[in-house]
């Protein structure tokens, strides 16, 4: 007569390091996506299992598996675009990023990503490597101080802020909710184009633009710029602070 294996539970000061999301008890979306084979061939042994004469011990063990896949299967669909407050860093050649929920999204050099999605609450922030089309949905928020850039489209009520890069194209803003803010000096716009000079020095020229196909001589309504002191406006004002300091000192001596 064949004995069927009887599973152990481990003592309680094992330590459980599997990661899991925030949000209604389930695994993460990653851990998801690498334990469903595995449960997979556990539902097939289910099956095979139910279909014999088992002992009682083993429906037990089959219906909490039972449970686990379905809660895998069907808690994935329903939370597959859902993310836990979680911050990632991406430095590598990725072809696609989607983000969605809370999370924060660091870009760095040398990044190489084709496609990167933003949804929800999502935060990017780009400060190097290369980002070929960037695509803000609902209420996303980005910030970009380097890198290169070729599309950024604002969706919905998304909002990016721009203080800096070593190449971009187009900058398209699609929703009328949605804000861009450019930190620049000696800004220029005409026929569509946005030039003038980073904080750095670096000048720039690319596309602003609400219509990709039309463009307008008139600079979108939802594009606020703010401007950089300049380096000699800078170093006078330094110069000020630091002659009254010492005058006052003086006076006091």
């Amino acid at each position: 007569m064949k004995t069927i294996p009887v599973h152990r539970e481990r003592s309680n000061t094992a330590v459980n390091r599997t990661p899991k999301c925030c949000a209604f008890g389930f695994p993460s979306l990653a851990l998801r996506c690498r334990l469903l084979p595995r449960y997979a061939k556990t539902c097939l042994t289910a099956i095979s299992y139910s279909n014999s004469k088992s002992s009682s011990l083993v429906r037990l063990g089959m219906q909490y598996r039972y449970t686990t896949v379905f809660r895998l299967i069907f808690g994935g669909l329903a939370l597959a675009s859902t993310h836990c407050a979680t911050a990632d860093v991406i430095d590598r050649a990725v072809p696609f990023v989607q983000r969605g929920g809370s999370t924060s999204t660091s870009v760095v050099s040398p990044a190489d990503i084709s496609f990167f999605d933003a949804y929800d609450t999502a935060s990017v922030q780009i400060t190097g490597g290369e980002v070929s089309w960037l695509t803000m949905h609902d209420s996303s928020t980005a910030s970009i101080s380097g890198g290169e850039l070729s599309w950024i489209q604002l969706r919905d009520s998304s909002s990016v802020r721009i203080t800096g890069v070593e190449d971009m194209g187009w900058l398209v803003l699609s929703g009328t909710a949605s804000r861009a803010e450019i930190v620049a000096s000696n800004v220029q716009y005409s026929g569509g184009h946005l030039s003038g000079y980073w904080g750095s020095g670096r000048s720039f020229n690319f596309w602003v633009v609400e219509n990709a196909v039309l463009p307008s001589n008139t600079l979108p309504s939802n594009v606020l710029i703010s401007s950089v002191p300049e380096p000699s406006t800078a170093i006078l004002f330094l110069c000020g602070i630091a002659l009254f300091t010492t005058r006052k000192i003086n006076f006091r001596g």
